[in-house]
């Protein structure tokens, strides 16, 4: 079983979620839809009498606005959108670690490591997503994931081959046996793809393996694991429907065709 923290904690681990009842705006729009952003998100927290200086400091509050907005599909899967919306809360569990710098950062050789294996060994748990309310910049970014290279199992390599711009590649070992999760980075950064600009940062880590049968038209390669690895209560043809839904979905909300800095091998990415 996961490992729960107090809420007096800065670091508490979300096993259930209450919707989100928030009179939000919508002040982005991608295609043919509109979406929230963290402004919106916070206007509408304030709103509500919820104290400035606890908005982002606040687990449940976190772990509610992110499956809120995957439930929205600004990621342009329809897989993630799927999920998100009928997912039991312990195959997918959020772990909010709080907090900036030092705080943060030694935080996570007390929590993560072991919220890694508990997942990757709970039988129920499919996704673990740790999420970091308080990150909003890039160079943040780059020292947790510094640490947590260096606290946790998980690797980070970066590649500059691509002109004006340098891809980071998450990886997580979920077996012992160079079975690798390919893990997916969301946040509040406006340099990024509009799929990945969600209100807080998260990185979100599929915790098992492919399973046996995998629909034909997914990554068939078992030494990586991908988030839409992850099964969905459909048949074959609402699996058909989904995955050419979700490539025009993914369409709308780029602008375009999908590229290497919005493809599921890269993490993340930023400006040279």
């Amino acid at each position: 079983m996961l490992p729960a923290f107090s809420l007096m904690s800065p670091v508490t681990t979300v096993l259930s979620f209450e919707p989100l009842d928030l009179e939000l705006k919508k002040s982005v729009s991608y295609g043919r839809r509109r979406f929230p952003t963290r402004d919106d998100y916070e206007v509408a927290a304030l709103a509500s009498g919820r104290p400035s200086e606890l908005v982002w400091r606040d687990p449940l509050f976190a772990a509610a606005v992110m499956r809120h907005w995957h439930q929205t599909g600004q990621t342009g899967c329809l897989f993630a959108r799927h999920l998100a919306r009928n997912i039991a809360p312990l195959q997918w569990p959020y772990l909010v670690l709080a907090g900036q710098g030092d705080e943060l950062r030694e935080s996570i050789p007390e929590t993560v490591p072991f919220a890694l294996k508990s997942a990757i060994a709970f039988e129920e748990c499919e996704i673990l997503s740790l999420l970091f309310p308080q990150i909003t910049r890039v160079s943040e970014l780059l020292e947790l994931c510094t640490a947590l290279a260096r606290d946790t199992e998980i690797t980070m390599e970066e590649d500059r081959s691509h002109p004006n711009w340098v891809t980071v590649a998450l990886r997580l070992d979920i077996t012992g046996e160079e079975q690798l999760s390919w893990i997916m980075a969301f946040g509040p950064f406006n340099q990024w793809p509009q799929s990945r600009r969600a209100p807080i940062t998260e990185l979100a880590i599929r915790v098992k393996p492919k399973p046996d049968q995998l629909f034909h038209k997914l990554n068939q390669d078992h030494a990586a694991a991908h988030l839409a690895d992850t099964p969905l209560p459909v048949n074959e043809e609402q699996m058909e429907a989904i995955f050419e839904r979700t490539g025009q979905a993914t369409r709308d909300v780029l602008g375009g065709d999908p590229d290497f800095r919005s493809a599921a091998k890269t993490t993340f990415s930023y400006p040279v």
